[in-house]
């Protein structure tokens, strides 16, 4: 799992400063960031090795009391999406199921209070499109595509999450190949260098054994990040048993 939810997840923990990508500045201020203000050895530590996360581990009790307190005061609508959008992050980092879950009870209880607010049904739909993605659960992509849909009622030009909404087509059995790639070619209209947009539909083209295709799209990604992954990469993660989408 990679750029946009893993550096996400770095700065839900380590930062309260602006992030690159659209779930940042929601994280501002959050409490599990609160935990973790005071500790600068931890923001060195990430940042010298971002790949070693055993010294940015909360504790179990830490999170269950964070939990523990937002269920205590269900109305406290701030609190369930600060605290839901810091346990997302955290949960997805750590590639954990169950906090992750936990995550969507408290984003749910923010949507209902304010099913208009842009931030929180993103945030949803990547909660449960990672939850799909770890666990192969074709419902979940199902859930996360509702979810990225209202959001593009909202912003019909967000580039990215056009093409996470496009790609719930293609990650499902059977896929969509036909209506993922016409999601994931408005993305790229709207934002050619979208480097999701990009890496996305390349993996659509890996799964359609279109690999010519594939490695144009692939190009242009490694222009713009030449860190992204090969096509022998793409299609070994391709494969039934290494069905997780690269988030």
């Amino acid at each position: 799992m990679n750029s946009k939810i893993f550096w996400l997840s770095i700065l839900a923990i380590i930062i309260s400063f602006f992030g690159g990508f659209y779930l940042a500045n929601s994280l501002n201020g959050n409490e599990l960031v609160k935990l973790r203000a005071e500790n600068e050895q931890l923001k060195k530590n990430v940042t010298e090795n971002p790949q070693n996360d055993s010294d940015s581990a909360l504790s179990d009790d830490e999170i269950r009391q964070k939990i523990a307190e937002a269920d205590k005061s269900p109305g406290n609508i701030p609190y369930q999406r600060n605290l839901g959008m810091a346990l997302l992050s955290y949960g997805v980092m750590k590639q954990n199921v169950g906090l992750i879950t936990e995550s969507t009870r408290l984003l749910q209880r923010a949507y209902e209070s304010n099913p208009k607010d842009f931030d929180v049904l993103v945030a949803l739909g990547n909660a449960f499109y990672d939850i799909a993605s770890l666990k192969n659960d074709d419902e979940n992509f199902k859930k996360s595509r509702e979810f990225y849909s209202k959001a593009l009622e909202q912003k019909p030009d967000n580039a990215s999450v056009r093409a996470d909404f496009g790609s719930t087509f293609v990650f499902v059995n059977p896929p969509d190949f036909e209506r993922g790639g016409a999601e994931l070619q408005k993305a790229l209209q709207l934002e050619p260098k979208n480097e999701r947009a990009l890496l996305l539909m390349t993996q659509m083209l890996v799964r359609q054994n279109k690999q010519a295709e594939a490695e144009k799209y692939l190009a242009k990604l490694r222009e713009i990040n030449p860190k992204a992954p090969t096509l022998a990469e793409l299609n070994a993660q391709s494969a039934p048993e290494n069905n997780t989408v690269q988030k």
